[in-house]
């Protein structure tokens, strides 16, 4: 899931206890390995989830009207183009970090 949504694990995690302390959503076993768990949202999160979505929608779509759909698409490339780099930053400084010993 983390990489699906285009961040860290810890990020992920940290995120779902949130909603789920709020009792919006809940984790449930995954049938296909006994391992892992699937994030499900509860009738309360689907109420939330239905009363928001129009309004969310009526937002996105007049900001997207004011920008206009070509600074839509150059604003939406540009994100993933930052996204992007700043994925690649990481990785390398991933890589160049030295090795840390554990006594």
């Amino acid at each position: 899931m983390p990489a699906r949504l285009g961040m860290p694990l810890s990020t992920t995690i940290f995120r779902v206890k949130r909603i789920e302390q709020r009792a919006h959503a809940e984790r449930v076993p995954n049938p296909d390995d006994g391992r892992s768990f699937l994030i499900r949202l509860t009738p309360k999160g689907k109420r939330l989830l239905d009363d928001a979505r129009p309004a969310f929608r009526d937002y996105a779509e007049a900001v997207e009207a004011r920008l206009g759909a070509k600074r839509v698409t150059a604003l939406r490339t540009g994100l993933v183009e930052l996204r992007q780099a700043i994925d690649d930053e990481l990785a390398e400084r991933k890589s160049e970090a030295p090795a840390r010993s554990v006594m």
